[in-house]
């Protein structure tokens, strides 16, 4: 198989070193102000060039269905670049479900990154992160470079100068 009919990429988790709710906003979500950190835990999703789209993931309860983040993201790459060549995406799941620390954000940023890379990178890293926050507001965030100051409802971020390691 072709180095452009498989991928396996790291979905990196997050934190929120700081976060502030503003206001409650006329569309229903809340202005926030967050500093979010990309932290060393990660899923692993698996991009392979298949006969049909197929989306597969090690938790029992994750649905892989069309209310998947990951489904969702990879239907949008192909509705608005009309590249439709079929993958099977499977999700090796550890970063921990509804736990606040980006998990489905950052596989839906991932499979983005991983269709406009299997396609040699038609769509430029702007354009996939203002995709990325139509469908989560925290996906933007992991386009930026791994710490970034996030307003809106999460979705404008900020780069910001990297945090250096601290030992305690």
């Amino acid at each position: 198989m072709g180095e452009s009919e498989r991928l396996t990429l790291l979905s990196p988790a997050k934190i929120n070193l700081f976060f502030r709710v503003l206001h409650k906003r006329d569309d229903g979500f809340h202005e926030i102000a967050s500093l979010m950190q990309a932290i060393s835990f990660f899923d692993t999703i698996s991009f392979v060039k298949s006969d049909i789209n197929r989306l597969t993931c090690s938790h029992p309860n994750l649905s892989c269905d069309d209310s998947n983040i990951v489904y969702q993201g990879r239907e949008l790459f192909q509705k608005r670049t009309a590249l439709f060549t079929p993958f099977h995406i499977h999700i090796e799941k550890r970063i921990p479900m509804e736990a606040g620390l980006g998990g489905g954000s950052s596989n839906l940023a991932t499979t983005l990154w991983a269709l406009n890379q299997l396609h040699q990178f038609p769509v430029s890293s702007s354009e996939l992160k203002r995709w990325a926050g139509e469908l989560s507001s925290d996906a933007p965030f992991f386009f930026s470079t791994g710490t970034a100051y996030a307003t809106g409802r999460g979705e404008r971020c900020e780069d910001q100068s990297s945090l250096s390691p601290k030992k305690i």
